[in-house]
Formats: C-alpha cells, sequence, structure tokens
C-alpha cells in the first residue's frame, strides 16, 4: 500500500517537469521570434522565396526570355544546352530542322529557312500552302522563282507553273497570262485551258548556250532500233535523227536490222554461175561481207 502511493508520487513528478521544459521552450521560441532569431535556423532561405512576407513561396517567379532571341543569323541565343538554336529566315540551311520555322526552302542562292505567313511575305517571296502532315496544311513565304524548262515529275516543282512534256521528256513551264515570256518562249495554250511558256524550238535543252552539241537519238521500226545522232540549232531546235531505218540483212557487211550482228540469217551458200567465152560454170557463192557474195 505505501509502495503504491510512492510510485504515484513519482509520476506526478514526471509530468510537471516535462510541462514546466515545454513551456521553457514555448517562451524562448516566442522570445527569438520577438528578437529576430539569428542562430538555430533549420530553413535555407532562397533569393525571392521565404524572405519575405510580401513573396508567396509557392508562385512561379517572371523570368525575362527577351534574351533567348539574338540579333544575328542564329536565332536562339543562350548557354542553355536544352534550348536548341535554329536559323531564322535568310539562314542557309540543309534541312528543315535546322530553321525556326521548321521549313527550309530553295532559292535562287540555294537552300535558305523561310517563314511561316498567313498573308504577307518580304519581296520575292509569296505566301503558299504546304502540306505538313496529312490533312494538316501550313502556309509558308516561298521565293518566288522561275522554274522554265527545268526537269519536273509534278506541277508542284514548278512553283505555279505546270510539268508538262517537251521535246520528250517533262519539263516545267510558266503561266504567261499575266506576264510575258521571256526571249525564246512563245506563250502557247495548255490542255487545261491555261497559258503557258513553251521554247520556241520545241526543246528546253538546245539553246545558244548549247549550239552544235550533238547527242545520241534512235529511230525504230517493226524490224528493230537503229541509233544515230542529232545536233542542236538554238533556232529549229535538235535536227533529224540520222540514224537508218532497220531493214532485212542482206549480204553487205553492216548490221542492217540493228540488232548487234552483222549479215546474220542468212544462207552459208547460194548458188551462182559464171560465163564466158568458153561458156557457163554453176558454182556456189558465199558472202564476204562488204564485197558481198563470191562466187
Amino acid at each position: 500500500m505505501r509502495a503504491g502511493k510512492i510510485a504515484g508520487m513519482l509520476v506526478w513528478g514526471v509530468v510537471v517537469l516535462q510541462f514546466v521544459a515545454c513551456s521553457e521552450d514555448s517562451s524562448s521560441s516566442s522570445a527569438g521570434e520577438e528578437g529576430g532569431a539569428e542562430t538555430g535556423s533549420d530553413v535555407l532561405l532562397i533569393d525571392g522565396f521565404g524572405g519575405s512576407s510580401d513573396v508567396d513561396p509557392w508562385t512561379k517567379p517572371e523570368v525575362d526570355t527577351s534574351s533567348w532571341w539574338g540579333d544575328g543569323p542564329i536565332g536562339k541565343d543562350t548557354d542553355d544546352p536544352d534550348v536548341a538554336e535554329c536559323g531564322v529566315f535568310g539562314v542557309p540551311c540543309d534541312s528543315n530542322s535546322e530553321c525556326c520555322s521548321s521549313y527550309c526552302v530553295e532559292t535562287e542562292e540555294g537552300y535558305k529557312c523561310t517563314n511561316l505567313c498567313s498573308e504577307v511575305c518580304p519581296e520575292g517571296f509569296e505566301c503558299k500552302a504546304v502540306l505538313n502532315s496529312y490533312p494538316d496544311v501550313v502556309t509558308i513565304c516561298v521565293p518566288i522563282i522561275s522554274k522554265l524548262c527545268e526537269p519536273c515529275k509534278t506541277d508542284f516543282q514548278c512553283n505555279g507553273g505546270k510539268c508538262i512534256e517537251i521535246g520528250g521528256d517533262t519539263h516545267c513551264t510558266v503561266d504567261c497570262s499575266v506576264s510575258e515570256c521571256p526571249s525564246g518562249y512563245d506563250c502557247v495554250a495548255a490542255e487545261d485551258g491555261s497559258s503557258q511558256c513553251l521554247p520556241s524550238n520545241g526543246t528546253c535543252d538546245c539553246d545558244a548556250s548549247s549550239a552544235g552539241a550533238t547527242r545520241v537519238c534512235a529511230v525504230t521500226s517493226e524490224l528493230g532500233i537503229c541509233t544515230g545522232f542529232q545536233s542542236c540549232d538554238p533556232v529549229a531546235g535538235w535536227s533529224e535523227c540520222d540514224a537508218p531505218d532497220a531493214a532485212h540483212e542482206i549480204c553487205n557487211g553492216l548490221d542492217d536490222d540493228c540488232n548487234g550482228v552483222v549479215d546474220e540469217g542468212l544462207p552459208i551458200t547460194e548458188p551462182c554461175a559464171k560465163e564466158s567465152e568458153f561458156g557457163t560454170c554453176t558454182g556456189e557463192a558465199w558472202c564476204q561481207g562488204g564485197a558481198g557474195w563470191v562466187c
């Protein structure tokens, strides 16, 4: 009984001591706040956060990004490796990925970066729609370049002109409904009703710069294909092909049917006869190429 009373008194003593200790800690903390606690802080203050009651530590600070774009030919000017540099309008390029607009276009001075547009473009350029990723279409500034008489596969390669057959190959034309054709070209109505500039001599690869040049040509018939040459006349165009027409083989040492074999398909011999003052003798003639049949 006595031991139980002693244990109870000990417990109450411990409770009183803890209460006093807590009160002292609380008083010390309050005093530190009133006096501006100089030591013992576990909070690391970062510039702009937590240093003033006027700043909300959970608000993202505003960052001036104006310095990211320099005045030079390269778009983004920053030491941040995560911000890639890109070419602005007019900067030479080899691929779309090098340009800020993601478009590298052909100009008269080579390939250069261009801009996206809505209606207006710099002088010498026009705003054209291009297919981005089907069915999305974007508009970019495209240089006004004449592709007249350049080789092509589709109209898209002709900068507003048509890709049509000229002189046996497909070449670009230029619309002449609003402007005149250059010298050496005629404004001709195309099959679709539009007016296009076409070379007066009927060919795109024979002009003053290639006068007198020759090229290989061919003449086709039922018996074969024979090759020859044509020469360039800037006014008249390419001359007629000087290749012969394929023909049946005869004994003459020539490839008459143009198959690469001379005097083939002929009999080994042919009957022949020779006459003299003493009479006529018969025999066999053999094909001797350029000498013909020799009896």
